[in-house]
């Protein structure tokens, strides 16, 4: 792993998660978590299955700007990951918004459970759409935190980590998110 020297903004960002790492739930893990993420050569796979309005196609995906990305793995309970997707729509807002993002949700089953994933999909109510990374991809890259939370990550055209977590966990992180994505405007 090479190291980079780490901008202003994203020294702020590991300053956030690091205050709330120092709280009775941050674990030693999690420190190791972030600076693997904020560390890493992030590439989006280029193919995915696509769900979207109860369809699935088998898409060829090509980075154009920044990415969200808000990924469940295979250890997340597929039901539960999928009831909890309406947690993330302030990141889909905040595109629709005019920030210069493409969201993604992308979930990688356990192998085997593809198939239960793609029914509960299906049946659910899911306005946006899904990718869902049958080889695994991502995690093969070595960089995907062991802590669901840091599983929500932007990226920019760089393959690099500037922002992790949750955008509306309160008002400060709500605030240096959106400041975060104003900078792409420039």
């Amino acid at each position: 792993m090479r190291f980079r020297f780490v901008d202003t903004s994203r020294l702020l960002c590991v300053l956030v998660v690091g205050l709330s790492l120092t709280s009775c739930h941050g674990r030693i893990g999690d420190w190791y978590d972030v600076f693997r993420l904020l560390n890493a050569d992030v590439e989006i796979p280029e193919h995915f299955l696509k769900v979207e309005n109860g369809q699935f196609s088998d898409v060829t995906f090509k980075q154009d700007g920044p990415v969200f990305v808000i990924y469940y793995g295979p250890d997340n309970c597929t039901q539960c990951s999928v009831n909890k997707m309406w947690q993330n729509e302030c990141i889909y807002k905040a595109s629709e918004d005019g920030r210069m993002y493409l969201p993604m949700t992308v979930f990688a089953p356990e192998y085997g459970e593809l198939e239960e994933l793609l029914q509960t999909i299906q049946s659910t109510d899911i306005e946006h759409p899904v990718f869902i990374d049958v080889d695994r991809e991502f995690e093969k890259q070595g960089f995907m935190p062991d802590n669901p939370q840091f599983r929500l990550f932007l990226v920019n055209d760089d393959g690099q980590v500037i922002y992790f977590g949750q955008p509306d966990a309160d008002d400060f992180t709500r605030r240096f998110f959106m400041k975060t994505l104003d900078s792409f405007k420039k």
